[in-house]
């Protein structure tokens, strides 16, 4: 029986489309990238079980376009010429993710991202402006979020509702806009001096055992991961009984 034309065309776009597409694969094993033919070797992969290390390469993007899991971690350190990071189809992450010292990334698309096993790092990446996080949830352990950036808004976690141990943002920030229903065991916030003690307080307030403290116009080494917290903090008491562990909120604002 003879197809008619306008079945025939269908089936050969189809056929076509199908020859064009990339073939996914499950992937395991540490994955360590150095340059651009080690990382086609998991562009493939829309699943992997182990470690993928993206550090001092030449790269200038890194896009896995088909990876929906990770059983294990991605880190992606010092890589002086990488502008783009991208997993737009990533969703779950079992490991951490740490992104630091990429001085020419701008973007970072983690689009589908809902759950983080373990932590979150954002260290010393100065040339970002908005890392897009939108549909991260939850993350196991903690989120640091530290250094000079181009960012001069918090608002790359808008979904997240659970971070398991402590929150760490510190920043150049104007404004940090966090989940109302937002909780952590800890917490700390950097913001800048645009944004004061009683604004970032009034319009959120975490449901903690402990106390909320505010540091105002702290110098700008505060804001660098690690460093030592300031004297003179504004103290705010917190709503109790709501998470079994101490929560402390502290906001620096940077001269």
């Amino acid at each position: 029986m003879q197809l008619p034309a306008v079945s025939l065309l269908l089936l050969a776009a189809a056929l076509s489309a199908s020859a064009r597409a990339p073939e996914t694969q499950k992937c395991e094993g540490n994955f360590n990238i150095k340059n651009d033919d080690d990382f086609a070797k998991i562009i493939p992969c829309s699943e992997i079980k182990g470690k993928v290390f993206i550090d001092h390469t030449k790269l200038t993007e890194a896009d896995l376009p088909n990876l929906q899991t990770l059983d294990g971690c991605i880190k992606v350190i010092s890589n002086a010429e990488l502008e783009t990071l991208a997993l737009p189809r990533i969703t779950t992450i079992t490991g951490v993710v740490e992104i630091s010292n990429n001085p020419q990334l701008s973007t970072i698309d983690f689009n589908g991202l809902q759950v983080l096993g373990k932590s979150l790092t954002l260290t010393a990446n100065p040339s970002v402006s908005s890392p897009n996080f939108p549909e991260l949830s939850s993350v196991g352990e903690n989120v640091l979020v530290a250094g000079e950036t181009k960012a001069t808004n918090f608002n790359y976690l808008p979904a997240l509702q659970w971070v398991g141990k402590t929150m760490d943002i510190r920043g150049p920030f104007d404004t940090i806009s966090l989940n109302s229903t937002l909780k952590a065991k800890n917490m700390v916030l950097v913001s800048s001096s645009k944004l004061g003690c009683v604004e970032i307080t009034k319009n959120w307030t975490p449901m903690v055992e402990d106390k909320l403290k505010c540091f105002e116009k702290a110098d700008k080494a505060h804001l660098a991961a690690g460093s030592k917290l300031p004297n003179g903090a504004i103290t705010f008491q917190a709503s109790p009984g709501v998470i079994a562990a101490s929560v402390m909120l502290v906001a620096y604002l940077a001269l």
